[in-house]
């Protein structure tokens, strides 16, 4: 009996243990295949725990840079709803995402950023041109941004889940930014938009820290692409200043009118998504951005060399267009074409000593006739390069002479008019004595919005 009472003590210890062994097994399973991305990560971090025990271990934050964004949501994006897998491992330390060839796919780029044959990094160039991409993360999450000058003010609109987290991100210099903290386990969408317009530094988003993974694939286009293409009107330049300011905006000495331009101009009172462009295609759940500078035209500019001669490729908008930004010899291929074309611009065309462009290397003058000549063959070019696009030439806002109507109505006419797809759209000028006001964007965008909804019936 001693025997055998021992016998079934040692049988009871042993199935208990086998049951023990049994409940501490932890399974996980996922969806998403990151073999693609995984080379592309940081290799120090490759142990996992499981969601529940991470979230724990989120307080940990970036170290490469005390730069962080924190939530305000002031106002709504794109809306993306987190899911949660209560069963799914996530990484004991933040995973170094860097940004590839091999795993750009997996990004949805609007905007015009460095040629294809760039491999790492995506850069935002233009004003509103944005980056979107989705991570099943939790705890904190953080990008690497890399700015080309550290002595120029930038700014981006950051959203994370749909949220944006302040009105205005000022990337001060290159580093890491915290964009969330403690996420709760699932996928995150995150979304950038650049607010700066693009004679501020180029700004590259160089890689993703976080706990988790890229998601293998990209954010789904919204049905309409619209591309703004123009002057100042469109960076809206001093738009964040109060109405007062511009009551005597061009009154005073050489020196008190320049301060008051300089200070219209700074990068703290210029924001490209109050733009009535942009406006207009949030409204419309319209993918966009704005390929503007101040001072371009499309048969003259301000901008010139120490002869007097216009820049074709720093602004005219015909040469500005076949190329990634202002400066170096990237020309611009995309496989998105865009759907609508809203053109403001004109107004350097009509300045007096503007009226000035080269060809062949040969300083021309140039009247209303030959500018209109050039804008017409502006127009037939877009419609040549992309046939399908449908354009929108605005006026007004700024300009309301009778030359500006006439230019703008006279060229949309002699190249094809709406039988081409070209159309026109008058805005109300603005009664600032400067840069447009933001209430007065928001008019315009609902007159643009209308008019798009009308021709795409």
């Amino acid at each position: 009996m001693k025997k055998l009472f021992i016998f079934l003590l040692c049988l009871l210890i042993i199935l208990g243990v086998t049951a023990c062994g049994a409940d501490d097994t932890v399974t996980s399973s996922s969806s998403e295949n990151n073999s693609d991305i995984s080379s592309e990560e940081d290799v120090e971090t490759s142990s996992e725990i499981s969601s529940k025990d991470n979230k724990s271990s989120s307080s940990k934050k970036t170290t490469t840079s005390n730069q962080k964004v924190t939530s305000t949501n002031k106002k709504p994006s794109d809306s993306s709803k987190t899911t949660t897998s209560s069963s799914k491992k996530y990484p004991v330390r933040q995973k170094n995402i860097f940004i590839r060839k091999s795993n750009k796919k997996y990004f949805k780029c609007i905007g015009r950023g460095d040629a294809a044959e760039v491999t790492s990094g995506i850069t935002l160039n233009w004003s509103c041109a944005s980056v979107e991409f989705d991570v099943d993360c939790t705890g904190d999450l953080a990008v690497n941004f890399s700015k080309s000058s550290s002595e120029t003010l930038l700014y981006v609109e950051i959203y994370v889940d749909g949220k944006l987290l302040e009105e205005r991100t000022k990337i001060s210099a290159s580093g890491d930014f915290t964009i969330a903290t403690d996420l709760e386990p699932g996928v995150h969408r995150v979304k950038i938009v650049r607010q700066t317009d693009c004679e501020g530094p180029t700004l590259t988003l160089n890689k993703i820290l976080a706990y988790g993974t890229l998601v293998q694939k990209a954010p789904e286009d919204r049905p309409l692409y619209i591309e703004a293409v123009g002057d100042s009107n469109l960076i809206c330049w001093g738009i964040r200043l109060e109405d007062s300011f511009y009551t005597d905006f061009y009154s005073g000495t050489d020196e008190e009118k320049k301060a008051k331009q300089s200070k219209a101009r700074n990068k703290e009172n210029q924001d490209g998504t109050l733009s009535y462009a942009y406006v207009a295609a949030e409204k419309l759940n319209a993918d966009s951005y704005i390929f503007a500078r101040q001072g371009a035209g499309i048969a003259a500019t301000y901008h010139k060399n120490s002869k007097g001669e216009a820049i074709p490729r720093s602004g005219l908008l015909p040469t500005m267009y076949e190329y990634c930004h202002t400066s170096g010899n990237n020309k611009y291929t995309t496989s998105r074409l865009p759907d609508i074309i809203v053109l403001d611009a004109g107004a350097a065309d009509l300045v007096t000593g503007c009226l000035a462009a080269v060809k062949d290397g040969d300083k021309l003058g140039i009247d209303v006739d030959r500018a209109n000549e050039i804008a017409v063959e502006f127009l037939k070019n877009l419609k040549k390069n992309n046939p399908k696009v449908k354009i929108i030439w605005c006026y007004g806002l700024t300009n309301n002479s009778k030359a500006m109507e006439d230019y703008v109505l006279k060229g949309a006419k002699n190249a094809g008019g709406e039988a081409n797809g070209i159309y026109t759209l008058k805005l109300a000028t603005s009664t600032r004595n400067g840069y447009p006001s933001a209430k007065e964007h928001l008019a315009a965008s609902e007159l643009l919005a209308n008019k798009i909804k009308q021709i795409t019936k």
